[in-house]
């Protein structure tokens, strides 16, 4: 019974690092979630698109990410950006470093943005 307790303990804190994530995400131009509410788990899934529209590649997303040591996945089916939500601290440097395209491919600029 105690550990049962102490799953539900860490389920509710994943779900409620999701639900910061996903909302610190939303208002992000260029950037789409897929689900429409909160996902019920650790995991929130994204799409991006530069400023003319065209989907950015989630590869091309996960390797910039990943040399500011933010480590997401490339899923292919639907093309798009996952990332868990285990700990606090990787969510809040996602959402600061969040790429947002202004521009075209060749002349993209990334800015810092805080929204948790």
């Amino acid at each position: 019974m105690e550990a049962e307790g102490e799953a539900q303990v860490r389920l509710r804190a994943i779900q409620r690092r999701s639900e910061s994530l996903w909302k610190g995400l939303r208002p992000l131009a260029g950037i789409s979630t897929l689900l429409q509410e909160p996902p019920a788990a650790g995991l929130v899934s994204i799409t991006a698109h530069w400023a003319n529209g065209d989907l950015i590649d989630p590869a091309w997303i996960v390797g910039r990410m990943g040399e500011q040591g933010i480590w997401l996945r490339t899923i292919y089916d639907p093309a798009c950006v996952r990332a868990r939500t285990l700990q606090r601290e990787g969510i809040q440097r996602m959402v600061q470093r969040s790429p947002v395209a202004e521009g075209s491919k060749s002349g993209v600029r990334y800015e810092s943005r805080k929204f948790l």
